[in-house]
């Protein structure tokens, strides 16, 4: 559905100056009509209502234009001959399609359905025989079944289909159908089933492209179908795929490889001065200790290489570190003061969730914004809070110094869980203490390109997640 929006609204291919605009191609349209309509082919009809602004859906190029599809195409109904009469379907040879024959159907083109009629039982009642190439559209129960035929065709009064006045429209326009069918469907009129009328769907407004861009268009469509159907078929693959490619994303991340560097970006160095004297003025207002200074990095520890721009540090060099305090048991409820959060139970993909635990004497506070670490069974998972909350000895709290985004540290901090977990200690249950998160290893690139990895990052941990999602409902 998206692809097929982004078709009509033209944002799937590039328009091309040099294109013949779609304003030339109503003009070749409007003569091939009059030609049929005086070679008694087609019926001349009234001419249909004009275009208002209200009725435009959206924002088309300026070399395409909006018609109703009666415009461009004449809309065919069709009909069944009676079926008690033999001669009509013994022996046809004429496919004659419904609704029914479509239910199943996979892919673009149809040839014929599950029976023929014959050129008697055509001529004996109001199926028509259609060219190849019609754009074939189930008008009643149901609404939007959607095919090309293949070859000489005819259907039952189920459909209300499309001949393009101009052939080679007839893929964009399958494709057009396909995309509206679900909206023409909530619009259409009925009591004991649906349906919608040849006036309907002669009035349907299409964005119409310039020949070439239609040709480009399906042509795309058709590319990323056929990806999708290919991935559809590898489901359980594909999910492993996304989990593969978001660690893969974040490594891109870290190693300043999924964004460009812009050299006017104030470099990670002078970062580093400005969060160094933040650091001492919370200091010398007694807002926080002075902390022994961490040990250097040596080029041994540096994993990769980064940008020039960018700098290695300690995580306890740009952040402040809060270690969970549980309250006492005696203070811990179900129904008032803090919110409370003993370990990771309550974390979602990012944002921490509601706990049903509350201490009416907390210890130890993450403030909102603060990134949860988990520290002990299991060690590494990690969330932000958008509020206060208590955290127990299972959580510690990062507070961003400086201007830095604090899904910076989510991301980046995500992406070194493994340093975690092989740092961790203990024999009843693992964790990890103060000082190894404190020395955890981070690459920091300058603020403006932290602020774009991290949109480009939510941009595309979204779609992954939308696209798991997904696939777990259909499985």
């Amino acid at each position: 559905n998206k692809i097929l929006q982004l078709a009509i609204q033209g944002k799937l291919v590039a328009q091309d100056p040099n294109d013949e605009p779609a304003s030339v191609l109503l003009e070749r349209i409007k003569e091939e009509r009059e030609m049929l309509i005086k070679e008694g082919k087609i019926k001349k009809q009234k001419p249909l209502p004009e275009i208002t602004e209200e009725e435009k859906p959206f924002e088309i190029p300026d070399n395409w234009e909006w018609v109703r599809l009666g415009e461009i195409g004449a809309i065919v109904g069709g009909g069944t001959p009676k079926t008690t009469v033999k001669e009509y379907w013994e022996g046809g040879t004429i496919p004659w399609i419904t609704p029914a024959d479509l239910s199943n159907h996979t892919g673009k083109y149809i040839s014929r359905g599950k029976r023929s009629i014959t050129p008697i039982g055509l001529r004996e009642s109001s199926a028509q025989l259609m060219p190849k190439g019609t754009v074939l559209f189930s008008s009643r129960a149901p609404i939007g079944y959607t095919a090309i035929a293949k070859n000489e065709i005819s259907t039952n009064q189920g459909f209300k289909s499309c001949v393009p006045f101009v052939m080679d429209m007839n893929e964009y326009l399958y494709y057009y159908l396909v995309y509206s069918a679900k909206i023409i469907n909530e619009n259409a009129s009925g009591t004991t089933f649906k349906e919608v009328s040849g006036a309907e769907v002669s009035n349907l407004i299409v964005p119409l492209p310039p020949l070439a861009e239609q040709k480009r268009i399906v042509a795309k469509v058709d590319e990323l179908f056929a990806l999708i159907d290919e991935l559809d078929s590898n489901k359980e693959e594909l999910l492993e795929v996304i989990n593969l490619t978001r660690n893969k994303v974040l490594q891109l991340a870290i190693q300043g490889k999924l964004v460009d560097q812009d050299p006017n970006d104030e470099p990670a160095s002078v970062l580093l001065e400005k969060i160094k004297k933040e650091r001492d003025r919370l200091v010398k207002e007694g807002k926080i200790r002075k902390q022994k200074p961490l040990p250097g990095i040596t080029d041994e520890e540096k994993p990769f290489e980064i940008p020039e721009s960018w700098e290695w540090v300690r995580l306890g060099d740009v952040a402040l570190l809060n270690m969970g305090q549980s309250p006492s048991g005696d203070t811990v409820n179900d129904k008032e003061g803090m919110e409370f959060h003993q370990g990771k139970i309550y974390f979602g993909d990012k944002y921490l969730n509601k706990s049903n635990k509350y201490t009416t004497a907390p210890k130890k506070i993450a403030q909102p914004g603060d990134i949860l670490l988990s520290v002990r069974a299991p060690v590494g998972a990690i969330n932000i809070t958008d509020r206060k909350v208590c955290i127990g000895r299972g959580l510690c709290a990062i507070s961003s110094l400086g201007t830095m985004p604090n899904d910076y540290y989510f991301y980046f901090i995500k992406a070194f869980e493994e340093y975690l977990v092989e740092n961790a200690t203990g024999t009843t249950f693992s964790a990890v203490t103060a000082s190894t998160v404190n020395e955890m290893k981070l690459p920091l690139p300058p603020v403006e390109e932290q602020e774009r990895i991290v949109k480009k990052l939510d941009a595309i941990m979204n779609m992954l997640d939308e696209l798991e999602s997904q696939l777990s409902d259909s499985k």
